[in-house]
């Protein structure tokens, strides 16, 4: 405390001496370069970038870089102490280097680069280039739009020549497809303006400098390209494509022309991303075999793909061997969770009926995230502690719970084994947990829990605060060191936090949190308060830049407070610096807006920010939010959220056209504005394609907003934006997302089909028409408008849901000459292409399998179903008021059948619309129970789980 207490008496010494010093001894008040390493990040924070600006540029990267250069803030304070030319060539070469610079860091560099080399042709020579070329990822790739625009031709196809040459250590393209989709958008654009020439006509070698742009490229782009020759071919197919472009190559440079395919890459990066449609007509139309790598799955392979490949392979190995066998298993490998269950149980045989080695290794490769615990189940029935160790994934959901809870003292490497591995679904949990229990303090227990493959989010559940008291400090390390930036739980993070704050002074704790923003996820209102008013800004600006960068919600515990702390940092600083500004948040600087993020400033009055010359990053900041953060601030009791929407409107409506670079400051806020006559003739059309193209978060085009303005604005812009509905690309329709709710449900059908079974399984994700984001929208609208939005977003659900179910009718299951069958199975097919063959029980079986779906029931969901056989739970209010909205949803739904897949394609409009006629069509196509399972990850309402199980009780008698 001592030592603090020194430096704020050295620091406030030092300005003082500026505020009084003679005119001609404006010397006194700079920070000198001895005095620099006496410095800490506070001060720094409170000090003025002119009092750093007698520092050489080297000493001003270096003071940048503290904590690795992650402190956007910090960052930009050095910056803007870089006043002179020699400074700033000389912080550009100190960077040099600095490959793992945070996107927030990158972008307050660039438009320092902007605004200190405006001259495009005489400032940017190649010496320049270099020197920008490494740094960040890189750094030249984040120069504002404004900047990179305002140029001629000759000077943009400089920059891009220049880009073109860009080098990274693993793969280029890679790391470029992690940029945000803005980034990556404007460089596409940026490319299309420098060179004319339609991608259709770039030649191989100029593909090859520009692949890794290519990336960011929309799939109508991507149809543009034709891969007409080989060493095209292996180019474009090395890149990291989305599903959506992958699918637009094929349809481009493959549909007619197989003889050229599949190779290496081909298999790796695209096939496993077409539909199903795609998949059989490449199999039926090729002369050469296809072979798919089976140990690949992921977030970009859906369902239907999988199931599709699955099949294809099972047809493969049949041909070959003419019955299911230890090759048709390894052939599958990762895709078998794509196989119905009934099926599963002829290839578990294979595996059963082999030496333990052998089975083990088989097992070994077909171990995937992507089985549920009755997959687990039916493969590896068998499974034993001994064997598990080569498992890291949900086939350990088949261990025996009560072989292990009844079991003595288990070897370390297989209770570190278990600890890192089990899924959270796992009963076992609890079981390994209480096993290890009074060894917690050694590290190797605490690694296998909190940093082990699954995440720490399954055991730091049960850890309580003596567990923690002990070993706070070993845990707040090994948080900080863990590889997993997010998933730990607030109230595990509270505890660890507390117990280190009260060991601490408050000088030693704040510098722990500054370089352990993890922990800052468990803070609560009272320890910002316990801060006091010096440290408020910098803890926000990185507890944001953290949230931001690992794209997680802001802390709960904190959304209500974090506005006071900062008011009263800014004042505290204004203080020190005898500043007389009545305005505490002109105090702000542009990166310290940046990194503290929307949600203190979306609790500030409206007039307040529209009093400040920093409205514009301020409304920048909030409008950043998503659409689920901006509804959580405007139905916050006491939200002046109406009244900040209106400002906005009348200043764009002084908007003569409504630019890109308008939207961009308005960001997701430009969904809830409430249009007027005169912006809607201000609208520009290409703005708004442009806006949506470079939408970081598909999901945050869900509107929430009036019939009226849904009818009257957003239809209407829609149309005149894309045309017509008949004309809609697959890209299209996934571009616009949750702007579909706009467009009349009579109307979605006039959709092109094509398009939209090229991007069924995508467009669930797209919506974000999450059961969270439903309700926050009601309650936001009110009584009258949320009964005609709950109709409008039911019918898009639906309408989803049956592009899912179609998809899933069109994976072939007997693609060969033979079905796709165990030979000792008799049953039939009724139709070819249906995904899952219908189940039926032999007597015996029947009534043990039903018991074991309603266990597995009971168990999932997280409601008291057994009350309901027993007769507990009659009819009450709550399943009542239920009853009528399901009547609604089963007016809607009128498939004969509906495929476990099409749910699973569309998990999130499943959960909100999923009712008692969704149920019987899932039992009418023989789904019901291998769907179980999944059924039981939804979050449903007490009247959902009471006609699941009436459906398992039904069939049971």
């Amino acid at each position: 405390m001592g030592v603090r207490m020194h430096q704020q008496c050295f620091l406030i010494a030092v300005f003082a001496a500026l505020c009084f010093a003679n005119k001609n001894e404006t010397e006194v008040g700079f920070i000198k370069s001895k005095e620099v390493e006496n410095l800490t990040i506070f001060d720094v924070y409170i000090i003025r970038p002119k009092k750093l600006s007698n520092l050489c540029g080297s000493q001003l990267a270096n003071l940048a870089l503290v904590n690795s250069g992650k402190n956007a803030a910090l960052f930009e304070k050095t910056i803007l102490a870089c006043t002179k030319k020699r400074q700033q060539n000389e912080f550009l070469k100190s960077l040099q280097g600095s490959r793992e610079l945070p996107e927030m860091v990158q972008v307050v560099l660039a438009h320092a680069l902007s605004v200190w080399y405006p001259d495009h042709e005489n400032q940017w020579k190649f010496e320049m280039f270099r020197k920008v070329l490494d740094i960040g990822s890189p750094v030249l790739a984040y120069l504002p739009r404004s900047f990179l625009f305002s140029m001629e031709m000759k000077q943009k196809q400089k920059f891009l020549f220049h880009l073109e040459g860009w080098t990274w250590p693993t793969s280029r393209s890679e790391e470029w497809a992690k940029k945000r989709a803005s980034v990556k958008r404007l460089w596409v654009a940026m490319l299309h303006s420098a060179d004319p020439t339609p991608l259709n006509q770039f030649d191989a070698q100029r593909l090859q400098f520009i692949d890794f742009i290519l990336t960011g490229s929309t799939p109508n782009e991507m149809e543009k390209i034709k891969l007409k020759t080989a060493y095209l071919q292996n180019i474009i197919l090395n890149l990291p494509l989305d599903p959506l472009q992958a699918r637009a190559v094929f349809s481009s440079s493959f549909r007619n022309e197989f003889s050229a395919i599949p190779n290496e890459q081909f298999v790796q990066n695209i096939l496993p991303k077409l539909t199903p449609t795609q998949i059989i007509s490449l199999e039926q139309n090729s002369n050469r075999e296809i072979v798919t790598n089976n140990s690949i799955i992921g977030k970009d392979v859906s369902w239907a793909s999988a199931a599709q490949l699955a099949y294809l392979l099972v047809e493969k190995a049949k041909r070959d061997f003419g019955h299911l066998s230890v090759h048709t298993v390894s052939t599958l490998g990762k895709w078998i969770y794509a196989v119905p269950n009934s099926n599963l149980r002829g290839l578990a045989r294979v595996i059963e009926s082999l030496p333990r080695d052998e089975a083990n290794s088989l097992l070994t490769s077909i171990d995937s995230y992507e089985l549920d615990g009755r997959q687990a189940r039916i493969l590896a029935s068998s499974l034993t502690l001994e064997n598990a160790l080569d498992l890291h994934d949900n086939l350990l959901l088949a261990l025996p719970t009560a072989r292990i809870t009844e079991g003595g003292v288990l070897p370390q490497n297989t209770c570190a084994h278990l600890l890192s591995n089990l899924p959270a679904e796992s009963a076992l949990l609890y079981t390994i947990f209480n096993k290890v229990h009074h060894q917690i303090g050694q590290k190797w227990v605490m690694e296998s829990m909190l940093d082990g493959e699954q995440g720490p989010e399954r055991f730091a559940l049960f850890i309580s605060f003596a567990d923690v008291r002990p070993i706070a400090w070993q845990l707040a390390e090994l948080i900080k060191a863990s590889k997993h930036d997010s998933g730990w739980p607030a109230n595990f993070l509270q505890m660890v936090a507390h117990r280190i704050r009260a060991n601490s002074t408050l000088a030693d704790w704040t510098n722990y949190l500054m370089s352990n923003p993890k922990l800052m996820m468990g803070l609560t209102c009272d320890d910002l308060a316990d801060l006091g008013p010096n440290y408020g800004v910098p803890i926000l600006t990185v507890l944001g830049q953290h949230v931001q960068s690992t794209k997680q919600k802001y802390p709960e515990n904190l959304k209500k407070c974090a506005l006071l702390p900062m008011l009263s940092y800014l004042k505290y600083r204004t203080e020190i610096l005898n500043g007389k500004n009545d305005n505490l948040l002109d105090t702000l600087y542009k990166a310290e807006i940046m990194s503290v993020g929307g949600i203190p400033f979306a609790q500030l009055h409206p007039l307040a920010i529209q009093k400040t010359k920093n409205w514009a990053p301020i409304v920048e900041a909030i409008g950043s939010l998503s659409v689920i953060e901006l509804l959580e601030v405007f139905i916050a009791p006491g939200s002046n959220s109406r009244l900040l929407l209106s400002q906005i409107a009348l200043l764009l409506e002084g908007d003569q056209k409504l630019a890109l670079s308008t939207l961009d400051c308005v960001g997701n806020l430009f969904q809830f504005l409430p249009f007027t006559d005169a912006m809607q003739r201000n609208f520009a059309p290409r703005a708004i394609e442009l806006w949506l193209e470079a939408r970081d978060r598909r999901a945050d085009t869900a509107l929430c907003v009036s019939s009226t303005l849904r009818s009257s604005f957003w239809y209407r812009m829609i149309v005149s934006t894309y045309g017509s509905l008949s004309d809609w690309s697959a890209g299209t329709v996934a571009m616009l997302g949750g702007l579909l709710i706009a467009v009349p449900a009579s109307k979605l059908t006039h959709i092109n089909p094509v398009a939209i079974e090229t991007v069924a399984d995508q467009l669930d994700a797209n919506l974000g028409y999450t059961p969270e984001f439903i309700k926050l929208c009601e309650r936001y609208l009110g009584t009258e408008e949320a009964a005609s939005f709950k109709i409008a977003v039911n019918s898009l659900l639906e309408f989803t849901l049956k592009a899912s179910n179609e998809l899933a009718a069109k994976v072939v299951t007997n693609v060969g000459k033979e079905k796709f069958r165990d030979e000792n199975q008799e049953r039939a097919h009724s139709n070819a292409a249906s995904i899952i063959k219908p189940i039926s029980f032999h007597p015996k079986e029947k009534r043990e399998l039903n018991i074991s779906a309603i266990s597995q029931a009971s168990r999932i969901f997280n409601h008291p179903m057994f009350k309901f056989a027993r007769g507990k739970y009659g009819p009450n209010s709550s399943i009542q008021r239920e009853v009528l909205q399901d009547k609604i949803k089963n007016k809607v739904f009128k498939e004969e059948k509906l495929y476990c897949g099409a749910l699973k394609m569309a998990k999130y409009a499943a959960t909100s619309i999923i009712s008692k006629a969704h149920f019987e069509a899932l039992d009418t196509s023989g789904e019901f129970h291998d769907c179980l399972p999944y059924l039981g990850t939804f979050d449903v309402s007490a009247l959902i789980i009471r006609q699941v199980w009436d459906i398992i009780v039904n069939v049971r008698k």
